[in-house]
């Protein structure tokens, strides 16, 4: 008889500064302006910079839409 192995995978709560920079469609250097800016705020462990899922989703919905005004 063999075992079945379920995965489960669990979302991160903290990501790196440049997956977060990632997953906002971002550069580094446009993220870093809105750390600078107060819209997204991080956690330092050591020398990581982590940025939580909450304040990445916090940002993504402060970020305007663009209106196409073309279509």
């Amino acid at each position: 008889m063999t075992a079945v192995v379920e995965r489960v995978t669990a979302e991160p709560v903290l990501v790196p500064r440049r997956q977060a920079a990632e997953m906002l469609g971002l550069g580094l250097t446009e993220f870093d302006e809105l750390r600078r800016a107060g819209r997204i705020f991080v956690r330092k462990y050591g020398r990581k910079v982590l940025v939580p899922m909450e304040e990445i989703r916090k940002c993504a919905e402060t970020i305007p839409w663009d209106e196409d005004k073309d279509s």
